[in-house]
Formats: structure tokens, C-alpha cells, sequence
């Protein structure tokens, strides 16, 4: 009588060696980052513009076509874009010695207002608590990293096109792979047409936010609008923190050029129109969303941010729903699957 074979591995090491492929896998893709960020970048536009790519197509326009008249929209605003950073960074670099004599003399009227409230504290005490220096020799090195992402966009809109022609093909490709049931395609080419859905709608919210921020910001007088309206515009496809982040610039801006009163105005615009957009009308656009639970939301953008930077946590929802829905098609998975989505629609058995 035949007897059932023994597993090869046991549960324990089955779970170790699970954890080593997945330490071995995170550490080649940080290693690979500067590969794998542009191609993710590309695949980013590529599914903004797939649905109009889609849409010509169906209109019966040939591919080819198609892909110029869309490239040559992305050019039109990669070249808008390139101007509003690298005239923008440029000015403000110009300003910055005079943005730090300013915050210079603001400083020293705080600790002689404080001193007047705390006679015996510590001069030095507050110098090394407010370190504004670090702050702008940090800023320093950044506008000079961020002039050099400028350089990556013709390669990123040559992988979008290259992207793009092979979207027609890669279901059938994809289709051919046995080890997937048809039942998987199916929830598969589901989740990416919500994934796609989810870019569309960020990316009309995003504009509307970097829209609004450029009109609050410039019936402010404060500088560099065009800057400060497409830095609201890019980060927020962050979740949870990129509108904060986003606000900073114009605050500080504010607060060094009119000081802070009107820093507090500009702060409470930004609050409006960020929880506008996020509690009103991204939740009337987006519906579901992507149906992970917010435990979930902030791992990934730790994350995805800690493995690819900046680019993992403007990526990093469409990423993590990614990963779920492969971790979907194998048995042994499904239940880390099961851990990433949202709050459950039926109570647990008692």
C-alpha cells in the first residue's frame, strides 16, 4: 500500500526560507532602483494615458498615430513642467541669502521676545533647538538634486510609448500562463481597471489641488505659485502625508515674506482645500478606492518609500494592490492577501 509522501520542507523552514526569498527580492529591487524608478515612472504615466490611448484606438485611429498624437501632449507638458521647475528652483535659489538674513533677523527678535517672558534662559539653548542653518544648507542640496529629475523625462516618456504599444499584446501574453485560472484573470484585469481608475481619478484631483493652491498662494502674493501649485499637484498622490508635506513650502514662504499673520492664512487655505478634496470629492469620485485597510496605506508608504524613495510613495497604493492581487492567485498566500485589504463586510463567526 502506497503511503503519501512527506512534504519536503516543514512548516518552520518553509516560513524561513519564504522570508529569506522575500529579504533576498526587497534588497535586488533597492539595489536596482535606479533601473526600476523610471521604468516605474513610465508605467505611472502610461496608465494615466492608456484609457485616451484605448479610447483613439477605438475610434478607429491606428496605434501609431495614437502614440504620437499622445506623446507629443506629454512632451508639451514635460517641457511645461521642466520650465516651472528650473525657472522656479532657479529663482529661488537667487533668494536664498536674502530669505536667510531675513529669517536671521526673525530669529533674533523670538529669543529677545522670549527673554522677555524667561529672563534666565539659555541663548545658546535655543540656537541649537532652532537650527534654521541645517534647514537651509538641507534646502540647499535640494534644489540642486531636484534640477537633476529634469534629465530623466525623455527617457521615462521613451519607456511610456514602448509601455503603451505593448499594453495591445500583454493580456495575451499573460493569458497563456497556465500556472493562473481563468478565474484569476478575470479578478486580475478587474483590479486593473480599478488601479487605472484610481490614477484617472488622482491624477483629476491632483490638478484640481494644484489648481486651487496656485490661485490661493498667488491672491496671497506669495512667490513662486507655479512652484508651490505643482508641488501641491505631484504630492498629492502621496497618501496621508503628501498634502502636509506640500503645504511646508508655502507656509515658510509666507511666514519669511509677510510674516505670521498671513503664514497662518495660507496655512488655513491649504487645510480647506486639501480636506475638500479628500473627505468631499475624492471619495464621491473614487468610491471604493482601492480597498486596502489604512494599517496597510501607511506600511506601504514606508515601504515603498524606504525601497525606491521618493517615487515608492508616490506609487505606493497602486504597488501594494499590485502585490495583493498576485499574492491572490497562490494558495499558500492568499491569507497575507487577505491581511492587506480593507475592513471586512460581514461580522466575524461568534
Amino acid at each position: 500500500m502506497a503511503t503519501p509522501s512527506s512534504p519536503l520542507f516543514s512548516g518552520p523552514a518553509k516560513a524561513l526560507i519564504i522570508v529569506a526569498a522575500f529579504v533576498v527580492t526587497v534588497a535586488g529591487m533597492r539595489a536596482a532602483s535606479p533601473i526600476l524608478v523610471p521604468l516605474l515612472l513610465a508605467m505611472f504615466v502610461a496608465s494615466i494615458c492608456a484609457p485616451a490611448f484605448f479610447a483613439m484606438q477605438r475610434l478607429r485611429m491606428p496605434p501609431l498615430l495614437a502614440l504620437m498624437i499622445l506623446l507629443l501632449a506629454l512632451v508639451a507638458l514635460s517641457l511645461l513642467t521642466a520650465i516651472i521647475i528650473q525657472v522656479g528652483i532657479g529663482d529661488l535659489r537667487d533668494k536664498l541669502p536674502d530669505y536667510q538674513a531675513i529669517v536671521q533677523r526673525q530669529f533674533e527678535e523670538l529669543v529677545l521676545w522670549l527673554k522677555t517672558l524667561e529672563p534666565d534662559i539659555n541663548d545658546d539653548e535655543l540656537r541649537a533647538l532652532f537650527d534654521w542653518r541645517s534647514a537651509f544648507a538641507f534646502l540647499r542640496s535640494s534644489l540642486t538634486k531636484a534640477t537633476g529629475f529634469v534629465g530623466q523625462t525623455l527617457f521615462v516618456l521613451l519607456l511610456t510609448a514602448f509601455i503603451l504599444l505593448e499594453a495591445q499584446y500583454l493580456p495575451c501574453k499573460l493569458h497563456g500562463i497556465p500556472e493562473f485560472s481563468p478565474a484569476f484573470w478575470r479578478q486580475f484585469e478587474q483590479i486593473l481597471s480599478d488601479v487605472r481608475r484610481y490614477m484617472s481619478m488622482k491624477t483629476l484631483t491632483s490638478a484640481i489641488t494644484g489648481g486651487l493652491v496656485l490661485l490661493w498662494v498667488m491672491a496671497l502674493d506669495v512667490n513662486f505659485a507655479p512652484l508651490l501649485g505643482f508641488l501641491a499637484f505631484v504630492l498629492n498622490y502621496i497618501p496621508i502625508i503628501g498634502s502636509v508635506i506640500a503645504g511646508v513650502p508655502g507656509v515658510a514662504l509666507a511666514l519669511v515674506e509677510q510674516g505670521p499673520g498671513m503664514a497662518l492664512l495660507c496655512a488655513l487655505g491649504y487645510i480647506a482645500i486639501n480636506a475638500g478634496i479628500s473627505n468631499i470629492l475624492e471619495p464621491r469620485l473614487m468610491g471604493r478606492g482601492l480597498g486596502l485597510s489604512p494599517l496597510v496605506v501607511i506600511v506601504s508608504l514606508v515601504f515603498w518609500g524606504w525601497v525606491f524613495g521618493p517615487v515608492g510613495m508616490l506609487l505606493s497604493l497602486p504597488l501594494t494592490k499590485i502585490a495583493k492581487i498576485v499574492m491572490e492567485g497562490f494558495p499558500d498566500s492568499r491569507w497575507v492577501a487577505a491581511l492587506l485589504g480593507g475592513p471586512p463586510t460581514t461580522e466575524p463567526p461568534a
